[in-house]
């Protein structure tokens, strides 16, 4: 956020998280969206789209027949919210995985 000067607002019930993270997050009573946001095992490719360009790419996504989920926006704030159903929330900084610890 520091070298962008943006932020991100992120969907929590958009990010997708597989059935067997739910299954294992249920069976230690978890919550799996925090698996997928602080978890350091699985990865995603994360990338943005402009606005102008965004009808494009999503034909071309669709053409491709691959799989790609909206889960935010970004922001002109310097601050990376998570909002859940309208509720918006800090990130637990904490818990985000270090890969250089």
């Amino acid at each position: 956020t520091n070298a962008s000067n943006c932020g991100a607002e992120i969907y929590v019930d958009m990010i997708p998280v597989s059935f067997s993270t739910a299954n294992i997050a249920k069976e230690y009573g978890k919550n799996p969206v925090d698996y997928a946001l602080y978890g350091g095992e699985d990865y995603e490719l994360l990338f943005t789209v402009s606005r102008h360009d965004n009808e494009k790419f999503l034909r071309y996504i669709k053409k491709a027949g691959l799989n790609v989920f909206e889960i935010g926006k970004i922001m002109k704030s310097k601050k990376v919210i998570l909002n859940k159903n309208g509720k918006m929330t800090a990130p637990k900084l904490n818990k985000i995985w270090d890969h250089f610890q």
